[in-house]
C-alpha cells in the first residue's frame, strides 16, 4: 500500500492529466455558477482544472516541474498582451461604453489563460 501511494504522488501530474482527460468530456456541460449580464456560466470542469493548475504551481514552486518547453515564452507573451488589453479595455474604453461590463471581459481573460495552461 506504501509503494502504491508513493507512486501515486511521484505521479500525480500523470493522474491528474488522465482524470481531466475523463472529466472534461464526458461530464456533461451543465453550468454551476451563473454570471449576471453574460451568458456566461462556470462549469464544474472549470473548479477541477483550477485545482490541477494549482497542484501545478506547488509543484513548481518546490521544484518538482519546469517550464521548459518551446511554447512556454510565446504563451507568457499572449498573456502579457491579454492582459493588458484587458485592463487597458475595463479602465479607459469600458466607462465610455454602454451596456459593456468589465466581468465579461476578464472571465474571456481567464478562459483563454485555462485552455493554454494545459500545454505549460
Amino acid at each position: 500500500m506504501k509503494k502504491l501511494l508513493l507512486w501515486g504522488w511521484n505521479n500525480i501530474l500523470f493522474l491528474s492529466t488522465l482524470v481531466l482527460l475523463m472529466f472534461i468530456p464526458l461530464y456533461p456541460k451543465l453550468p454551476l455558477l451563473d454570471v449576471q449580464n453574460t451568458w456566461v456560466y462556470i462549469r464544474a470542469e472549470d473548479f477541477l482544472v483550477i485545482f490541477v493548475l494549482a497542484l501545478w504551481l506547488f509543484l513548481f514552486f518546490k521544484k518538482k516541474v519546469t517550464i521548459k518547453t518551446p511554447l512556454t515564452l510565446s504563451i507568457m507573451i499572449y498573456w502579457l498582451i491579454g492582459a493588458l488589453a484587458t485592463i487597458h479595455g475595463v479602465l479607459l474604453i469600458f466607462p465610455q461604453t454602454s451596456n459593456v461590463f468589465p466581468n465579461v471581459a476578464f472571465l474571456s481573460f481567464l478562459r483563454h489563460v485555462e485552455y493554454q495552461a494545459y500545454f505549460l
